[in-house]
């Protein structure tokens, strides 16, 4: 299922080609209250985003987000099911986004590398997220989209 594609940039054919997975960490509160995990990037852009990273070729989406979260976020996660995909057009790239819900059963050993912080955030909290994930948000809290189980502790 696609769920957005960004076709405002000029010239796109020379645009680089990025094939990228993010994982979704979900939760629902006490009070009853959805929220996804956010995580803030150390780059020079300093976004909000669902982490992940590039598909190295021989991998599979699920090889990659496995060791991309293991690098970035220091989790054994396993995959809870397929969120959506999304086409992305930044000024120099094409990202190729493809979302999945994950669960890490143990978050003790939760260590950030590639990002300053990280929060839980409901429908209204978004803040500064990074463009390619705001379709991915839509889905979420526009569209109602949910994982078939309950993905965090």
């Amino acid at each position: 299922m696609k769920e957005s594609r960004n076709q405002n940039s000029i010239g796109t054919a020379s645009l680089r080609q990025v094939h990228v997975v993010c994982g979704v960490f979900s939760r629902t509160t006490a009070a009853g209250v959805f929220e996804v995990a956010l995580f803030r990037r150390n780059d020079e852009y300093g976004r909000f985003e669902f982490p992940g990273g590039k598909v190295d070729p021989g991998e599979t989406e699920p090889q990659a987000l496995v060791r991309e979260l293991k690098e970035e976020l220091n989790l054994d996660v396993e995959l809870a099911g397929f969120l959506g995909e999304n086409t992305h057009d930044y000024a120099t790239v094409r990202i190729f986004l493809r979302a999945y819900w994950v669960r890490a059963a143990d978050w003790t050993g939760l260590h950030l590398t590639d990002h300053s912080e990280w929060r839980w955030a409901s429908a209204n909290e978004a803040g500064d997220l990074a463009e390619a994930d705001v379709p991915l948000w839509e889905l979420i809290f526009q569209k109602g989209a949910r994982p078939k189980v309950e993905v965090a502790p």
